[in-house]
């Protein structure tokens, strides 16, 4: 299979490249002057989803350092060692809520990061939003106008799906039948839906779909239950990674041997190890990357986490470090653009930024026709294929939303 890479193109902002080099330049600083910049930070340590979630709990610890070891923030000629004040949500909205009124009330914090699940980044802007506490989240997918004081880190997992299905079309020009696996949630319903729009426009044929409770493990009856359906290409939306390795390696050993795809990114060493197999593991895809994989393709920032985590951990960097870096990343290179530490002046100086630098390039800032402001992070969308037990990047791809 011949692979095209489609390269994003985006002019570096003045500010993320003062940025990014006052911080590689200054090096370690004394810290005996510097102040303390409380920073809420949000994730699932237990509950369903607890293991990712704690990886990117960790990348966020792992981008504080480095800032702090750089010297931390700096505001007005001030400087401010950065501390994290990290709650577990324990995998649902009232411990989100609990978590968020904690930050909020008692710590007393005017920022908050984290978080990819869609209801449980709603559960903390139910707290965050009437305080005006600028929420950072690392997926903000229900954002709305109303929505003032939240950012998403990365952009929509709606916005993933024509890139999926162009790969599809591209790749396997002669399967045409294809039946979806859904988690109970409005989110992922919302991105089925735009699946099956895709499927309708483009002259594909869409056979069914099973849904399931959000946590699932056993996929065994919902699997029997699609398959019944006949299909060739198996889409299975929005899974937590464990969760897709565990679906895709069922529906193989169930005799489903077509195409599975999702518009989650799930770490392909991850999923790959959760299935087992290199007989298993094939013919799988879905918008992330593995930096072997990728090789000369992995942008400036990514080698940085990936050199930082592996010092540290002495373990391979998978992609929810990233998503755990950018949140605090981005919201640093926001506060330093409004030398301000007053939410206000920092979400509104957000909203003006064109670009930021994100672990996965410098990405632009968009999202005010479709969310009412601009509070999305367009960070470029790259693409995997698990073939063979192999992991194939297949490049990087543009995001946009306007």
């Amino acid at each position: 299979m011949k692979k095209k890479k489609l390269l994003v193109k985006v002019g570096v902002s003045f500010f993320a490249l003062t940025l990014f080099a006052t911080i590689c330049l200054m090096g370690f600083t004394d810290e005996s002057d510097a102040k303390t910049l409380k920073i809420g930070a949000v994730w699932g340590l237990t509950g369903p989803g607890s293991e990712i979630q704690i990886i990117m709990s960790q990348g966020e610890e792992l981008c504080r350092d480095w800032i702090n070891a750089k010297g931390g923030v700096t505001v007005k000629g001030e400087k401010y060692q950065i501390e994290l004040i990290t709650e577990d949500v324990k995998g649902t909205p009232d411990g989100a809520v609990t978590s968020a009124n904690k930050l909020v009330h008692q710590d007393k914090v005017k920022f908050v990061t984290g978080l990819t699940v869609p209801f449980l980044a709603e559960a903390v802007a139910s707290v965050t939003e009437p305080n005006k506490i600028a929420y950072w989240a690392s997926t903000f997918d229900t954002m709305t106008p109303k929505n003032a004081y939240s950012v998403s880190a990365y952009t929509t997992y709606v916005s993933y799906k024509p890139i999926i299905y162009d790969y599809l079309q591209k790749t396997y020009p002669n399967l045409k039948k294809v039946a979806m696996t859904e988690i109970l949630d409005p989110i992922v319903q919302r991105v089925a839906a735009v699946g099956r729009e895709e499927i309708k426009k483009r002259g594909l044929t869409y056979v069914g779909n099973v849904q399931y409770p959000f946590g699932s493990q056993d996929y065994y009856n919902v699997l029997n239950k699609v398959l019944t359906y006949k299909p060739e290409i198996l889409d299975i939306n929005l899974e937590w990674p464990g969760g897709a390795g565990a679906l895709a390696k069922q529906a193989r050993e169930l005799g489903f041997n077509g195409p599975i795809m999702g518009n989650s990114p799930w770490d392909p060493i991850f999923v790959r190890d959760k299935i087992g197999s290199k007989e298993y593991a094939t013919d799988m895809f879905f918008p992330s990357f593995e930096a072997a994989s990728a090789g000369a393709d992995i942008p400036p920032m990514a080698k940085t986490i990936i050199k930082q985590w592996t010092d540290k951990h002495k373990t391979p960097c998978i992609i929810e470090v990233f998503r755990g870096w950018d949140p605090l990343y981005t919201l640093v290179q926001a506060i330093e653009a409004a030398q301000s530490l007053d939410p206000t002046d920092v979400i509104k100086t957000f909203e003006k930024m064109k670009t930021v630098d994100t672990s996965q390039g410098v990405s632009k800032i968009g999202g005010l026709k479709t969310y009412g402001h601009n509070h999305m992070t367009l960070q470029p969308c790259p693409l995997t294929r698990l073939n063979k037990g192999q992991i194939e990047f297949l490049g990087w791809n543009e995001i946009v939303v306007p």
